[in-house]
């Protein structure tokens, strides 16, 4: 099942994560990690332009010949000349001739300049890139696209615990061979912060943290695996998008793996979390200060 994961690389270029105590990690640690990922089947990494030097920590890595590249369109890139100039900046900067797959990565730009995904096709025309696609935020977003009958191979989404908001959406992306990739799947570390600040900061999922508390507690499994592998038996998801903050936290997360089959038996009351604000589910919407 560790083939299912993906890694995510918003780490490698930023401090990012709310309970990301160790900040941007460093060159050598990142090859550690890139050779665990090898080791233990783990072939996709999910980056983008606005990661920082996310893309450039990759490209100076030799192991890059073993993984597939997911990257995205920059933010600040909002005609199809700046995207088709950002990607070929991307594809130096990861070392690379093409990649797996570019996303969309406003969907707002779309929505106002629908030629820019011309833009895309013509690059997977060129064999620069194999699968094209989106990353999106709501499920308007997604239901747009299946609306007007978009073409594309990839949709990427946030899910776990917490936000199921596209779940009844995701059988018809695998009926139409659009592939699904979640991230949020510790939703940037908003589950592993201290009770405390639970409270202080998202005092709306109290009782929903409790009851996910109660739940480890009684299971006798990891939060982390809860976790993981909530998100893994989804059979309409594709790839799970994971980030890790050291060495020593994707080991612990590839090991978690292991507890699949006792996660599945508590699927029923993991179900009963979900929740529908998206001011605990949307990490840009989030009042930290």
């Amino acid at each position: 099942m560790t083939n299912k994961i993906a890694l995510g690389t918003a780490q490698f270029g930023l401090d990012y994560g709310v309970s990301n105590k160790k900040g941007k990690i460093h060159s050598k640690e990142i090859q550690q990690i890139l050779q665990i990922c090898v080791d233990s089947e783990i072939d996709t990494l999910d980056t983008a332009s606005a990661y920082g030097d996310a893309e450039a920590a990759l490209g100076a890595s030799a192991k890059m010949s073993k993984f597939k590249v997911i990257t995205k369109t920059s933010p600040a890139a909002k005609h199809g000349i700046e995207i088709e100039h950002q990607f070929y900046e991307s594809l130096f900067n990861l070392g690379r001739e093409s990649v797996q797959g570019l996303l969309i990565h406003d969907f707002d730009i779309y929505k106002k300049n629908p030629q820019v995904l011309e833009t895309l096709c013509t690059l997977k025309e060129k064999k620069k890139v194999s699968k094209i696609g989106f990353s999106v935020y709501f499920p308007e977003q997604a239901e747009y696209l299946l609306a007007t009958k978009v073409q594309f191979d990839i949709i990427q989404l946030p899910y776990n615990i917490l936000d199921d908001r596209f779940g009844y959406l995701m059988e018809e992306f695998t009926r139409k061979n659009i592939a699904i990739h979640t991230r949020s799947t510790f939703l940037q570390g908003l589950f592993f912060l201290p009770r405390e600040k639970q409270k202080k900061y998202f005092p709306g999922i109290t009782d929903q943290m409790s009851q996910l508390g109660k739940i480890v507690k009684e299971s006798g499994i990891p939060l982390n695996a809860m976790l993981l592998n909530y998100s893994l038996m989804n059979p309409n998801i594709t790839k799970v998008i994971i980030g890790v903050e050291s060495l020593d936290n994707l080991i612990d997360n590839i090991q978690s793996v292991s507890f699949l089959e006792k996660v599945t038996s508590q699927i029923k009351v993991l179900k009963e979390l979900s929740i529908a604000d998206e001011n605990v589910l949307l990490p840009f919407r989030w009042k930290l200060g």
